[in-house]
């Protein structure tokens, strides 16, 4: 299959902002706010001393390196008077990956489509699915914030399915999660009706439930700041009541669902589905073009995998499972413009 000049996929995933929510001793619900910090570190850049050929600079004497290192950021922290620290967001689900959004060619968009229904055939979607619902319950959406002494997760529909985790870092070692949870195969259910069925579109509320440490920092989004800006971390918010309250942005959400491929080569984890297979705390790429693994050189031989599927076992349809998340997570898949 020859990739066209236009080929767009809607995303499927659609999670909103999550908000953070104090919750003292009298059930009264306060969203958190956000403070600017002004400190003096230590400066402790290596550039600070060495030049690029590993050579002490002249400059790098006793005096120059005790110097302050002034900066300004943002901070946030549960407050002393926090019994539980709530953090929420709703979830869209939509069976958008069924069929492109948009495509100048017939063939294309003919192939795709049978590579849709095949995939759905044998299973597929429900197989996405299962990681999916995973990221949610086991609270990978909190990012740094998992770290806390009790995490229960709670995800509700609105056609009445609940799902509730307590304690969810108990279950870290548990082969059998999340298929043990009370409610878990009814959420499994729905997710993966809403992700080939556009009928069937699903609205979730998640909620983490979160026993937090005294005064322990709290980890939101952080912004982009233009290059000169004084304060040097700044929190992505929202307005409630009038107040800046910081968020996690539903970029970051999206990217901690994501995070369910390992059918690249060698995989050790899961890393987050995309183009490329990039690994940024590794610096590199592990479904590079020369891999023949990146999702423009798979969709390109979308009939062979189509024709792969059910004569198989599905679980090793390794391509299939990409290409799918890949169309799932939505973007432009064309060549050139």
């Amino acid at each position: 299959m020859r990739l066209p000049n236009k080929l767009a996929y809607t995303r499927s995933l659609s999670p909103s902002i999550a908000i953070f929510l104090a919750v003292d001793a009298e059930g009264n619900k306060t969203p958190l706010s956000i403070s600017t910090v002004k400190l003096i570190g230590q400066k402790s850049s290596a550039s600070e001393a060495f030049n690029k050929d590993t050579s002490i600079k002249p400059t790098a004497n006793v005096a120059k390196l005790v110097e302050g290192n002034p900066h300004t950021v943002e901070y946030c922290n549960v407050p002393y008077d926090c019994e539980t620290l709530l953090c929420k967001f709703s979830l869209r689900i939509n069976a958008n990956s069924i069929t492109p959004s948009n495509c100048n060619d017939d063939d294309v968009a003919k192939a795709l489509k049978q590579f849709s229904i095949q995939y759905e055939n044998a299973g597929g979607y429900r197989y996405l699915a299962k990681r999916y619902i995973e990221n949610l319950l086991n609270g990978a959406w909190l990012w740094r914030n998992i770290d806390a002494p009790s995490i229960d997760i709670k995800i509700t529909s609105h056609i009445g399915v609940s799902v509730i985790v307590e304690n969810v870092n108990l279950h870290k070692f548990d082969d059998n999660f999340p298929n043990n949870i009370d409610g878990y195969e009814e959420l499994l259910t729905i997710t993966s009706e809403a992700l080939i069925n556009p009928q069937k579109c699903i609205f979730l509320e998640v909620e983490a439930k979160i026993k937090p440490s005294l005064l322990q920092e709290i980890h939101p989004s952080q912004a982009f700041t233009d290059k000169g800006n004084p304060i040097g971390r700044v929190y992505q918010d929202t307005v409630i009541g009038g107040n800046r309250t910081p968020i996690l942005g539903s970029y970051k959400i999206g990217a901690a669902l994501a995070m369910i491929d390992d059918w690249y080569l060698n995989a050790e984890n899961r890393i987050r589905v995309g183009a490329f297979g990039v690994i940024k705390e590794r610096n590199t790429s592990v479904r590079h073009p020369e891999t023949g693994s990146d999702i423009y050189t798979i969709l390109m031989r979308t009939e062979k995998i189509t024709q792969q599927l059910g004569k198989e076992n599905l679980e090793t349809q390794y391509d299939a499972h990409f290409l799918a998340a890949n169309l799932v997570k939505g973007g432009l898949f064309q060549l050139g413009r």
